[in-house]
């Protein structure tokens, strides 16, 4: 997914208004969570001051733990979702009609905003794809992603990160004819 079906996918569902949608999509464009992680987090796997964030991974693929640093985006959707209400609570941070929500509702709460774009293939491993792949495109080492991504193998997040049509246009662009 590019950066601007990026924007596109933030734009549709911030019309819808629901704190909760906004707070998921955001989220996993912000942490690379998987969708497994993002239905176990609680809020006391959270901690947040005025200028810093980070969120707990305890039950990682594999049972592995790791904590990912929160950026702005990610702190204000957890702070207008709830933080200072809710923080060193049990509770999940995502609750749906019946319950802590499962991959399977997160992945139906993104089909019913995809359907108002043109977008294809959004899902929240792709989100988890977009993640790594901004990360690899602001400059951050192959190491630190697969870090922040819980990856043991750096041939796994290499594969995150394959370049689009787009970026090789934009790298053939660089070295251009000069007059």
């Amino acid at each position: 997914m590019d950066r601007l079906s990026q924007y596109d996918l933030y734009r549709i569902v911030e019309k819808g208004r629901k704190t909760r949608d906004i707070a998921i999509v955001k989220l996993l464009l912000n942490t690379g969570l998987r969708v497994s992680e993002l239905c176990a987090l609680t809020w006391k796997d959270i901690r947040i001051t005025a200028k810093k964030g980070r969120l707990s991974v305890n039950h990682g693929k594999g049972a592995k733990r790791r904590t990912i640093p929160l950026n702005k985006d990610a702190r204000s959707v957890l702070v207008e979702l709830g933080y200072h209400n809710s923080k060193d609570s049990d509770k999940r941070v995502f609750i749906g009609q019946r319950g802590a929500m499962t991959p399977r509702g997160i992945e139906s709460t993104l089909k019913k905003y995809v359907k108002q774009t043109d977008l294809e293939g959004v899902s929240p491993h792709q989100l988890r794809h977009t993640f790594c792949k901004n990360l690899i495109d602001a400059g951050v080492s192959l190491e630190k992603v697969a870090t922040l991504a819980g990856h043991d193998n750096l041939e796994t997040t290499r594969r995150y990160c394959t370049p689009s049509e787009q970026d090789l246009a934009a790298a053939v662009e660089l070295i251009g004819e000069e007059d």
